[in-house]
């Protein structure tokens, strides 16, 4: 009966410090991605909803070209003005 609590609890013990090391690991590869004025692009042609793509620009980092010239394509491909307003 010992041993069974003993494999018992190396076995969660080890799963405990396994998913503490690598919970990290999947946050911080969450936290890399950096939006950029084509993946919004991409989502708005995916048919994303406009919520949504909202939504994931202000959970992520971003790199965005607010310029005229950009603003232009971006609604020449789509996006709505709420979306360009949360990219802003």
């Amino acid at each position: 009966m010992k041993k069974l609590l003993s494999a018992s609890l190396t076995v969660l013990l080890l799963q405990s410090v396994f998913c503490f090391v690598l919970s990290p690991v999947g946050a911080l590869a969450q936290t890399q991605e950096v939006l950029t004025n084509q993946a919004i692009i991409d989502m708005v042609k995916s048919r994303f909803s406009e919520g949504i793509i909202i939504a994931k620009i202000k959970s992520s980092r971003n790199s965005f070209d607010t310029s005229a010239s950009a603003l232009q394509s971006l609604k020449k491909n789509g996006a709505t003005d709420a979306i360009m307003m949360a990219m802003m």
